[in-house]
């Protein structure tokens, strides 16, 4: 009814030239009123909407997971030590190559996820300790970087970088929103980020104690991709599902060191130590690869087995593994069952499993 005035205002203002001055102007004022009052009446039964409360006693599930029963270690090389385990934490599946919904430094892990199957996205941090939550800031991020200054976290239209123990905010780059819908990677090597921007733009490189822009055509694509980590030497390639081939590369040249096959398909991340590379795979194992070589240095073997990586009814959340070089920890994040386990890497080297 208020779309129907409007128009028939407007009609009045163009086929009826006879009329006065005055008459069009109260006319044209007369609509404008009745648009105005039409946005009005939307806008407010929309927030009516928003918030009226469930229409059923149980609120519907923001991460779709339903959690099997939890898995349990059944075999453990001595160089990964258990330190604790924790139940209900929900992330959604990751698309190959994007970047890792946890992550970790300085005594302490970092999630972008739930600890509730009907809470939606916070980014949190838990102590290393025992996974106490530290700090928490709600709300979707769209990547995670962390170092042993901070925390850095990519978002719509920027990047900001935190301090890892009480999740403050140090500093924060934006974009034009025209170039970075969403800044979909986010990593830091040799005092650089490299960021992989959503919108119009691609990549992007800039120092972290100035923050300003350097040639991009420097760097290898891999600096821009999540299924790629780094050593000081070496950079480490996840294979692309189904294929169970990881790869490690010289940083400087892109040559091929070595093949590894772990024999199941990678479902993780990497994560990568100077001395070792970390992954989940499909046959339920953690397994750790000796940087200089491929050699299954580190192993642990969950129950049950395999790991669900697809379920119509309820897909499961993402797989991860996450590194804190400073803490010599381990983190194994198992979307099947929400359950995040924390490890101490008790000899990380090259060393045989027993």
């Amino acid at each position: 009814m208020v779309i129907a005035k409007a128009f028939r205002g407007l009609e009045n203002l163009v086929l009826k030239p006879k009329r006065s001055l005055r008459e069009k102007l109260i006319e044209g004022i007369r609509t404008v009123v009745i648009i105005l009052g039409g946005i009005l009446l939307i806008f407010g039964a929309i927030s009516i909407r928003n918030n009226l409360p469930p229409s059923s006693s149980t609120t519907p599930p923001i991460f779709a997971t339903n959690p099997r029963a939890p898995h349990n270690i059944v075999e453990s090389t001595k160089n990964l030590e258990i330190l604790w385990s924790k139940s209900n934490v929900f992330t959604n599946y990751g698309i190959f190559g994007s970047s890792p919904d946890l992550v970790a430094a300085k005594g302490t892990v970092f999630l972008m996820g739930s600890i509730s199957q009907t809470e939606n996205y916070s980014l949190f941090a838990f102590d290393a300790k025992d996974g106490t939550t530290l700090w928490r800031i709600p709300g979707h991020r769209s990547s995670l970087y962390a170092t042993s200054t901070a925390l850095y976290v990519g978002s719509t239209y920027s990047i900001t970088a935190h301090d890892l123990r009480t999740g403050e905010q140090e500093w924060i780059k934006r974009f034009l929103s025209g170039s970075a819908r969403n800044i979909e990677i986010v990593k830091v090597e040799d005092d650089l980020i490299f960021a992989r921007l959503g919108g119009f733009a691609d990549e992007y490189v800039m120092a972290v104690d100035t923050r300003k822009r350097v040639a991009v055509d420097l760097f290898s694509p891999e600096y821009f991709d999540g299924s790629s980590v780094f050593n000081d030497q070496l950079m480490f390639v996840r294979p692309r599902p189904p294929e169970t081939e990881i790869k490690a590369l010289d940083r400087q040249t892109s040559t091929v060191q070595w093949r590894a096959d772990v024999a199941a398909q990678v479902i993780s991340n990497l994560a990568a130590t100077q001395t070792t590379v970390y992954c989940l795979t499909e046959d339920g194992r953690l397994v750790g690869l000796a940087a200089e070589t491929g050699k299954v240095v580190a192993s642990v073997q969950f129950e049950p087995s395999p790991f669900i990586t697809f379920d119509p009814k309820a897909p499961p959340g993402g797989y991860y593994v996450a590194v804190d070089k400073d803490e010599g920890l381990l983190y194994a994040l198992l979307g099947d069952s929400a359950q995040l386990f924390a490890f101490s890497i008790v000899a990380d080297a090259g060393i045989s499993p027993d």
